[in-house]
C-alpha cells in the first residue's frame, strides 16, 4: 500500500509542478495601420480610436481597447487581458474604416517571459442601416485565437493563446463562433478578451510521470497476485 500510495503521490506532483505557479504581468493596446488611408479618423497610436463624419445628429464611431493591467492569476487559469468597447454611430458614406491593427503588448514578469507583442487585423463593417436592429448593427471582426505562442525560460516551457470573446455589456451581442463583435445602430458596448498561460511538460516530466505510472501498474499488479495467493491457500 506504501508503494501504491508513494506512486500516486510522485505522479500527482510531477502533474501539478508548476501548475499552481503565479502568472503575473502588465498589458498595454494600441491601434495602428487604418484601411482604407482615405478615411476620417483619429487616435492612430494610442488604445482609442474614432472613425467616419458623423451625419446630423450622430456621432462618429469610437473603438477602444482597455487593457486589465497588471493581471494576476495563475498557470492553467483563464485571466482577463482587457475590454473592448464600441460605439456604433451613424456617418456618412465613404468615410468609413474596413480594418485596422490592433496590438496588445505583454509583458510577464512572473514568470520571466518578458516583453512581446501580439498584432491582429480587425475587421470593422459598417451596415447601410437598411434591416431590422441586428441586421444595422456594426461590427469588429477578430482573427482565429487559436494562434500559440511558445516561449521557454529556465528550461520550462510554456505556452500562451489568446480565447475568444466573451461577457457582452450593452447594446451588442456575439456571433456563434465569439469572433464577431456585433453593436447595434447608435448604441455602445463591450466585450472582454481572455488568455491562458500553461506549463509545457519536458522529457524529463513526462518520464517521471510515466515511472510513476508504471509503479501504480506494477503495484496494483502484485496486489491482485497477493489477492490470488490468499484466496488458494
Amino acid at each position: 500500500m506504501r508503494t501504491f500510495a508513494a506512486a500516486i503521490a510522485l505522479s500527482a506532483a510531477v502533474i501539478a509542478s508548476p501548475a499552481m505557479a503565479a502568472v503575473q504581468g502588465t498589458t498595454t493596446a494600441t491601434f495602428s495601420d487604418a484601411k482604407p488611408t482615405t478615411a476620417v479618423y483619429t487616435g492612430m497610436g494610442t488604445n482609442a480610436i474614432t472613425w467616419g463624419t458623423a451625419t446630423s445628429g450622430s456621432q462618429v464611431n469610437r473603438l477602444t481597447f482597455g487593457a486589465n493591467t497588471p493581471f494576476s492569476a495563475t498557470l492553467g487559469q483563464q485571466f482577463k487581458i482587457g475590454s473592448i468597447s464600441y460605439y456604433n454611430g451613424t456617418i456618412e458614406n465613404g468615410t468609413e474604416l474596413t480594418s485596422v491593427g490592433l496590438n496588445l503588448a505583454f509583458n510577464f514578469a512572473d514568470p520571466a517571459i518578458g516583453a512581446f507583442t501580439k498584432s491582429f487585423t480587425l475587421g470593422l463593417t459598417s451596415t447601410p442601416n437598411t434591416g431590422t436592429a441586428d441586421q444595422n448593427a456594426d461590427f469588429v471582426t477578430f482573427p482565429s485565437f487559436n494562434t500559440t505562442d511558445t516561449f521557454t525560460v529556465n528550461g520550462q516551457a510554456y505556452q500562451f493563446k489568446l480565447l475568444g470573446l466573451t461577457n457582452v455589456v450593452g447594446d451588442g451581442f456575439l456571433s456563434s463562433n465569439a469572433s464577431q463583435f456585433n453593436v447595434r445602430e447608435g448604441g455602445n458596448a463591450s466585450a472582454d478578451v481572455f488568455g491562458i498561460l500553461s506549463a509545457v511538460p519536458e522529457p524529463t516530466t513526462w518520464a517521471m510521470m510515466l515511472v510513476g505510472f508504471g509503479m501504480v501498474g506494477a503495484s496494483a499488479r502484485y496486489r491482485r497476485r497477493s489477492v490470488k495467493a490468499a484466496i488458494t491457500a
